[in-house]
């Protein structure tokens, strides 16, 4: 993993993501969990569309809340 790409990982800046050529970020919840407050905000952004959202529980033994989330940060210029 390079530097740049281990920087983007741990601060999801949307538009650090766009400006490095990427048009989609897909994560999950165990992503989410371990990002800081900032960081989860940073995928909030408002020039993120959210195309699709999976939910559900993380397994048949564990119900708590599990996700998948795909957005397209294109607008993130």
């Amino acid at each position: 993993m390079t530097p740049e790409w281990q920087a983007l990982v741990e601060s999801p800046d949307l538009y650090k993501v766009q400006a490095a050529g990427f048009d989609y970020i897909y994560y999950d919840i165990k992503y989410w969990e371990n990002l800081s407050t900032q960081s989860q905000a940073l995928l909030e952004s408002p020039c993120a569309i959210l195309v699709q959202e999976y939910t559900g529980y993380r397994s048949e033994t564990d119900y708590r809340t599990d996700f998948r989330r795909l957005l397209d940060v294109r607008n993130c210029k």
